[in-house]
């Protein structure tokens, strides 16, 4: 008996090509050894540069009020653990390596005492439309007040349907008489940056 891939490939009239049934048939069983350990892999990716930037985070908090009574509560909470728990899932079924590498920033980032878990927890959710682009974009926005008119720029369309940005009506008609816009950080928007402090672009060469 035909199993599904190979029986796409027959309702297809056999037009699809040999490479395209091969990754199909990956699926023929779901949790097949070489899925499950794919998926383990980019956990453990996502993990280990958790790991290297997490001193990064920790250190900048260091002279929090009380921080080492505040992260031992925090990482104990059963929210904070399933918060956790939230992001490495997000992260092990990525598909784009950069996207992922910007997801254990976001792990690291949910360890600061200063912001809320329900906070962090807003963050992640927000954060899963939320593209590496998009979060630079998010920085060139944070504390700009400049004026345009027209249709929303490309790379703030996401940022402004995730709340991250507010496009707030200009008080001056542009010259060919559109409405002027004004882009504003929102308050989601600064905690998200908040969130993903430590992310940089990757250094090319």
């Amino acid at each position: 008996m035909l199993g599904r891939p190979m029986s796409l490939a027959v309702v297809a009239g056999k037009k699809l090509l040999a490479q395209v049934v091969e990754v199909l048939v990956r699926y023929e069983n779901k949790n097949t050894t070489a899925l499950l350990k794919a998926w383990d892999d980019a956990k453990d990716e996502w993990l280990v540069e958790l790991v290297r930037v997490l001193p990064e985070v920790v250190g900048r908090l260091e002279q929090v009020e009380q921080f080492q009574e505040r992260l031992k509560l925090r990482t104990e909470s059963p929210e904070f653990q399933r918060l956790l728990d939230n992001v490495s899932f997000e992260a092990s079924r990525e598909a784009i390596e950069e996207r992922r590498r910007m997801l254990a920033h976001v792990g690291a980032g949910i360890f600061d005492v200063t912001m809320t878990i329900a906070e962090a927890a807003r963050c992640e959710r927000v954060i899963r439309e939320v593209d590496p682009a998009d979060i630079f974009a998010l920085r060139r926005v944070n504390g700009s007040q400049e004026v345009l008119a027209g249709s929303h720029p490309e790379d703030l369309e996401i940022l402004i349907a995730v709340g991250c940005v507010a496009a707030v009506p200009g008080g001056m008609p542009a010259l060919d008489h559109e409405q002027t816009v004004r882009y504003e950080m929102t308050r989601t928007g600064s905690l998200v940056l908040r969130l993903v402090t430590t992310y940089e672009a990757p250094t090319t060469g």
